[in-house]
């Protein structure tokens, strides 16, 4: 149900695996428009967490929207601590909220 979502909403994003040391560890699905690009989810298996591949993995999104002087933007769920303090580590800043999520961004220019 959440991928269809996800297709109708972001038909053009492009899926992604995580890889480290030859292994899966994880998926991405990122939306690139003209005026911005949106992560759309970002997820890595339980056991690769905390290692930092989630800091890695979005510090190289971060600097491809840099080079293309796109915003990076993304939603979290609130209760979802973890998540939102590596955002916030990593220099997004909160935009808006609604419902269960928080929206943030990320610019080069906001650095």
């Amino acid at each position: 149900m959440q991928q269809q979502a996800y297709e109708l909403q972001f038909p053009k994003a492009y899926y992604q695996l995580i890889v480290a040391d030859t292994k899966r560890v994880g998926h991405l699905l990122i939306d690139r428009t003209e005026n911005e690009w949106h992560l759309v989810d970002i997820a890595l298996l339980r056991e690769y967490r905390n290692k930092g591949i989630g800091s890695f993995v979005m510090k190289k999104l971060q600097d491809e929207a840099a080079l293309q002087d796109k915003p990076l933007k993304l939603q979290v769920m609130k209760l979802n601590m973890a998540s939102r303090l590596l955002y916030e580590r990593l220099g997004f800043a909160r935009t808006g909220e609604y419902g269960m999520h928080i929206e943030m961004e990320w610019s080069k220019r906001g650095s």
